[in-house]
């Protein structure tokens, strides 16, 4: 699988502690693509959300 910043992706991100996101959700790849391509195991995401409960029109 090829990792990009930017893209989203499908992330468990169970278990949480406190105000943390919980379950299965869409996160964001911020981590850039030098260190996506690198033997680490490790991709930071961020966690956004599939609710357009509040979805605001800004120009």
């Amino acid at each position: 699988m090829v990792i990009r910043k930017g893209s989203v992706y499908w992330v468990d991100f169970s278990p949480a502690k406190g105000s943390e996101p919980m379950g299965r959700r869409p996160g964001l790849v911020v981590q850039n693509d030098l260190l996506n391509d690198s033997k680490l195991n490790t991709v930071i995401v961020v966690a956004i959300t599939s609710t357009l409960k509040f979805v605001m029109d800004i120009p």
